[in-house]
């Protein structure tokens, strides 16, 4: 599956994005304190910058990045998990972080959960390292060079 391509998403987008996300964080559902991270998709894209990678008229994945006043927050990441390892997540990485980097951030942070492992190792993967933990939230930060 390598005939994806990235896009920014339109308001028309809304369903299909929710639904992959819905797909994605299937398997951690069980979890009693991840955040509702299906809801609002559509206000994140009238609100903020969200890409989706796309083979035709399927969503694959997407990525919400929240702009602030001298920072950048990764709010939303997923790939569905029939579309896993084909580099998707990777591509919606370094399209958020060029985004940020673009905007004059420093740097780019998140808030992923404790119990989702593999999620965190693979941030660690890509240079994103800890930064502090509250309950289950662990949130880490990306460095962005020039």
């Amino acid at each position: 599956m390598d005939d994806w391509t990235i896009r920014r998403a339109v308001p028309e987008d809304a369903a299909a994005l929710t639904a992959c996300f819905a797909r994605a964080y299937a398997p951690h559902a069980h979890l009693p304190d991840l955040p509702p991270v299906t809801r609002g998709i559509g206000d994140d894209i009238a609100n903020h910058y969200v890409w989706l990678a796309e083979r035709g008229d399927d969503v694959f994945g997407g990525a919400v990045l929240v702009i602030g006043p001298g920072s950048a927050k990764l709010s939303n990441i997923c790939v569905d998990p029939g579309a896993a390892r084909n580099g998707i997540g990777r591509a919606l990485l370094r399209l958020i972080e060029a985004e940020a980097r673009a905007w004059g951030a420093q740097a780019v942070t998140l808030t992923t959960h404790a119990a989702m492992a593999e999620t965190r190792r693979f941030y660690d993967h890509l240079g994103w390292r800890e930064t502090g933990r509250s309950g289950n939230r662990v949130y880490m930060e990306k460095p962005l060079s020039g």
